[in-house]
């Protein structure tokens, strides 16, 4: 998945869907709790982000000129997304 520098994603969770990330290029900022934005941390390329089934979470492209490059994986059979907020499309990553 690759993100556009500055954008991110809408405040979503996977449901019952665990989520790992490597970060292949870039850095991300992740935001999580309730709201989806209580809590931050970035990571750069080379690490790992674990983010727990049913975490109400944002993924976002820190940088202002670089694109993030990221590969991820879930242990469901498919993609769940559960949006929680009106956010336009424009501002969310490309897939």
């Amino acid at each position: 998945m690759t993100t556009a520098p500055g954008a991110r994603t809408r405040i979503h969770h996977h449901g019952p869907c665990e989520t790992s990330i490597y970060i292949l290029a870039g850095r991300a900022r992740y935001t999580w709790g309730p709201g989806g934005v209580e809590r931050s941390m970035d990571a750069d390329a080379g690490d790992f982000v674990y983010i727990p089934a049913g975490e109400i979470h944002v993924e976002e492209n820190a940088s202002a000129d670089q694109p993030l490059v990221v590969v991820l994986t879930r242990n469901c059979p498919d993609s769940q997304v559960v949006y929680l907020d009106d956010v336009d499309a424009e501002t969310t990553a490309s897939k």
